[in-house]
């Protein structure tokens, strides 16, 4: 074999060199394949945004009872009061009820 047909990509009987290259059908199945794997892992995606959603909603009630546990516990353990106001016959007068945070607690 000659030098110049070694860089010029043929061989010394003058056939062209044919190397393994992928074809445009077998590059088509590739991505194909990636799709498909690409979407069997979309739902577990939502699935672990939810799990992550439900876990940040605990997790700001769980504060919330923190927070109302504080207040009772620097205001002689009374939980706060609402502020709804009752019309009576003597006249408007304020609820005694608890808030509505005091009705979240476990």
């Amino acid at each position: 074999m000659s030098e110049s047909a070694i860089i010029g990509g043929s061989r010394a009987e003058g056939k062209p060199h044919v190397g393994r290259r992928f074809r445009l059908v077998e590059l088509l199945v590739v991505i194909v394949i990636v799709v498909v794997l690409v979407l069997l892992l979309l739902p577990a995606i939502g699935a672990w945004r939810e799990a992550g959603r439900r876990a940040a909603c605990l997790k700001k009630v769980h504060e919330l009872g923190l927070a109302m546990d504080n207040y009772a516990s620097g205001h002689n353990n009374a939980y706060p009061r609402s502020a709804e106001i009752v019309k009576t016959a003597q006249g408007t007068n304020t609820a005694g009820g608890y808030s509505f945070l005091v009705r979240l607690l476990p």
